[in-house]
């Protein structure tokens, strides 16, 4: 069951600008209605005064421990309110966003190996995959789903003089899906969409 400061605060701050700084509305929905003396709290929660002052005034970010601190002492879940620090903290930095820095593209391709072969890039099953050419007239294409490690070659779909667009390794992001570094998704998947030719090399 859920404690009714945690509704009051995921309720109210919900109808409120979603990216606040939870600071503020600690101070609006806690220490004043409360009338906390700010100093006793700090003590309370091992945090120094002033740092407790920049937070509530949503000048300092709130750490994960002064959330677990602050969340025991007031009955709050310190997970709702380091979402709501993310949220504000992710706002400001979309405002920032024209001075991000670019895709990161190395100098230098490292070598591709010498041992490879060559097929043609597919979905399989909803997977990306390589799908082989048929060596032996006949023969039954067979299909690599890829996998972290996988070095490719991506070539241009110019049927006379194919052009190398891409070579690296094939990582796997946070959530397990691959995915080439180096050059944007939306790119990369269309490779797919056209089933571009490849060499692939398959590590030992």
């Amino acid at each position: 069951m859920k404690r009714s400061s945690d509704k009051k605060l995921s309720s109210e701050s919900n109808r409120r600008a979603e990216a606040m700084h939870p600071g503020i509305l600690l101070q609006e929905y806690f220490i004043d209605p409360l009338a906390i003396d700010t100093r006793e709290f700090a003590r309370h929660v091992g945090i120094e005064t002033e740092v407790l002052a920049a937070v509530l005034a949503g000048h300092v970010s709130l750490s994960v421990w002064d959330a677990v601190s602050i969340g025991r002492a007031l009955q709050i879940s310190p997970e709702r309110l380091m979402r709501m620090q993310v949220r504000h903290d992710f706002a400001r930095a979309r405002v920032r966003d024209a001075g991000t820095p670019p895709l990161f593209r190395p100098g230098t391709a490292s070598p591709f190996p010498m041992q490879f072969e060559r097929g043609r890039l597919d979905k399989v099953r909803g997977h990306y995959a390589v799908a082989s050419y048929r060596l032996v007239p006949g023969a039954d294409d067979t299909t690599h789903e890829l996998r972290r490690g996988d070095v490719l070659r991506v070539y241009s779909d110019e049927f006379d003089r194919p052009e190398p667009l891409w070579h690296g390794i094939v990582l796997a992001d946070l959530d397990g899906d691959v995915y080439f570094p180096y050059v944007e998704r939306a790119v990369w998947t269309q490779w797919f969409v056209r089933r571009l030719p490849v060499d692939l090399h398959v590590p030992s």
